[in-house]
């Protein structure tokens, strides 16, 4: 877990027994693995923030220098695609998020999900072309196009279910498959859960193809 601080919550910068109390009580973060993110503004002092909200800017600012790359990733593009930033925004925060002796990200701004980020860095790492968001009359657009033979759809729940939502994928699909492209359809718990394996399976349907 992490939570952003003000400087001035200087007793939780250690784990000191918390006093005057009746019993000694001290602070369990190290033990539960909490991260502390330190800023120098006074909490009367910002903006759009309350007890347990930053605004989304800083917080993304903060997952930028601690997380994996992959990570951060994800949560930038995922910030564009829900229009909290536009594309040069949020390049222009991470870039000035991140110190010097960190790699350059360069983000792609065609993620629609944090699933898909995690897929379209698992192909591209294993050298898989594909395109995303390809629009395609009478289809709308499409999450993968992957060699330009495969469809690959990343399926979240939320927007997934229902039969509405059922009967609209199964048009789709065979509004594709009238192209000759087939769809692959896989839900975003498993892209989350395991990323490589689900490229893997990308590309064994990927060479099962005539």
């Amino acid at each position: 877990m992490h939570v952003a601080l003000p400087a001035n919550a200087a007793r939780l910068r250690t784990n000191r027994p918390l006093k005057p109390s009746p019993i000694e009580l001290t602070s369990d973060r190290h033990a539960i693995g909490l991260e502390l993110h330190w800023t120098d503004i006074a909490f009367g002092a910002r903006d759009e923030e309350s007890a347990w909200r930053v605004p989304i800017r800083r917080a993304l600012a903060q997952v930028a220098a601690c997380q994996p790359r992959l990570e951060v990733v994800a949560s930038y593009e995922s910030a564009v695609q829900h229009g909290h930033l536009s594309l040069s925004e949020a390049q222009r925060l991470l870039d000035a998020a991140r110190p010097g002796r960190m790699p350059p990200i360069a983000l792609r701004g065609l993620d629609g999900s944090g699933a898909e980020t995690y897929l379209a860095e698992e192909l591209l790492a294993f050298g898989v072309p594909f395109m995303q968001q390809v629009p395609v009359d009478g289809v709308g657009f499409i999450d993968f196009l992957v060699a330009g033979r495969l469809v690959v759809e990343v399926d979240g729940y939320a927007f997934h279910s229902g039969k509405d939502a059922f009967n609209a994928d199964r048009a789709r699909d065979e509004a594709m498959l009238s192209r000759g492209i087939p769809t692959l359809r896989i839900p975003a718990a498993d892209v989350i859960a395991d990323s490589k394996a689900v490229a893997l399976r990308v590309i064994a349907t990927l060479n099962a193809l005539p």
